[in-house]
């Protein structure tokens, strides 16, 4: 998906909207100018997160034929823009696609803002509204896709069949290491899609110190008997315990249960 800010909408700031406007960055495939909340925001949405991901700044005068922004006058806070955004989301969309947002406080009207989102491209779509329709976008807004057209259709429905069988898959395989003869807690944490993302850099000795901090919280005043360096990422281990810290963001906990036998 493309970034219209070249920065993580965590650290955007006022002057970022300012680069739109010199930038003229148009309305389009990936970004979506508005006022103030449409009554059909949640069709936008879906289409983003139906198609390839993209950005609603709500809060903003686009209103010329370029549909570029000229100013971004910002929007009334006192209603939490950010919680009124994921309320529309919650009640129309299902089922309810991810997303991030940042509240930019207006510097000289600190009563108004501009809420900035970021919609990504959906793992498991079609994510339908609540008149029962599938939007997608083009290059000009948001358009419902035919029920007709089955090839986009099977094809939304296949992504997501296709990367619910992956995750399934690669738990499933970390699930089974060990000794099956041992009682095992595990426990994963899996972001989807898998491998979206790789930590890089990941192999630095600053990353090497926190992550031994992380080691010593969890396991109190038990050191962790080594640290193994894998190609997925780190694995310590300890006399019952193990725990790995993967590139793709995965994290897999795996504990011994003790078992005693009555005499």
């Amino acid at each position: 998906m493309i970034n219209p800010f070249g920065k993580p909408i965590e650290q955007l700031e006022e002057e970022d909207l300012h680069k739109l406007i010199e930038e003229e960055t148009p309305e389009g495939l990936y970004v979506e100018y508005k006022e103030d909340f449409p009554r059909h925001l949640a069709k936008i949405v879906a289409s983003f997160t139906n198609t390839f991901g993209g950005w609603i700044i709500i809060g903003a005068d686009a209103r010329n034929p370029r549909n570029v922004p000229t100013s971004f006058p910002g929007i009334d806070i006192s209603n939490d823009p950010k919680d009124r955004f994921r309320n529309i989301c919650q009640g129309n969309i299902t089922p309810v696609p991810l997303f991030s947002s940042k509240l930019i406080i207006k510097t000289k009207d600190t009563k108004r803002g501009v809420l900035v989102v970021k919609i990504p491209e959906s793992t498991y779509p079609p994510h339908i509204t609540n008149d029962g329709r599938i939007y997608r976008r083009n290059m000009e807004g948001s358009d419902p896709v035919p029920e007709t057209d089955r090839h986009i259709l099977d094809r939304l429905f296949e992504k997501s069949k296709h990367n619910k069988t992956e995750v399934k898959a690669f738990i499933n395989r970390k699930l089974q290491k060990g000794d099956q003869d041992e009682m095992m807690f595990k426990v994963m944490c899996c972001p989807v899609p898998l491998n979206l993302k790789l930590i890089d850099p990941f192999f630095v000795p600053e990353r090497i110190s926190r992550l031994k901090k992380m080691a010593r919280s969890i396991w109190k005043d038990t050191l962790p008997h080594h640290i193994r360096f894998e190609p997925e990422g780190f694995a310590f281990d300890a006399e019952n315990h193990r725990l790995e810290i993967l590139r793709s963001g995965v994290v897999c906990y795996f504990c011994t249960i003790p078992t005693y036998v009555k005499k």
